[in-house]
């Protein structure tokens, strides 16, 4: 994991090479090991972490106020400092995510399935392997209803978990 992280800093850091030079073969898995490794050593430090989805615990089904009808969550670590939280989503297919945004910064990557993410009332239908930066204010959704698998994400805040639904 290692090589192919600093793989992508070098792609990422070298001025005179853009992110088009990388093969479109390498781009998905680099930006996907890359926000994993990120978000491990911010959450982690120096402790070493292996986590499988095949080996997630998933909560009790939730949602209600807001919140998607039948989501689980699995959180696996804290960033002391911040008290920002890492996490894994698992929104069940055919489910909505309605309009709401956080005061701190958001990371995301889709981990697995299809869905339309809205932004500022721009809409993107995304697949696996999307990366997703939501600055702290913005309004944004998950909309998983026109699909029949259920959906995962890993995410990464940068403060306190909050949510703000739009009316």
């Amino acid at each position: 994991m290692h090589l192919l992280f600093n793989y992508s800093l070098q792609i990422w850091s070298q001025r005179k090479t853009s992110i088009r030079n990388l093969p479109r073969f390498l781009f998905f898995p680099c930006s996907a090991l890359l926000v994993v490794y990120m978000t491990l050593v911010s959450c982690f430090g120096e402790d070493s972490v292996v986590l499988s989805l095949s080996d997630i615990e998933w909560g009790e089904r939730g949602g209600g106020n807001g919140f998607p009808e039948g989501l689980q969550t699995y959180r696996f670590a804290e960033d002391k400092e911040t008290g920002g939280i890492s996490y894994y989503a698992r929104f069940p297919a055919g489910s909505y995510y309605r309009s709401h945004w956080h005061t701190h910064d958001e990371i995301a990557l889709l981990v697995e399935g299809r869905l339309t993410f809205v932004i500022d009332n721009v809409s993107r239908e995304v697949e696996a392997g999307t990366y997703f930066f939501i600055p702290g204010g913005h309004a944004h959704e998950w909309d998983m209803r026109e699909q029949t698998e259920d959906i995962i994400l890993l995410v990464q805040r940068k403060g306190p978990p909050d949510f703000h639904f739009a009316e």
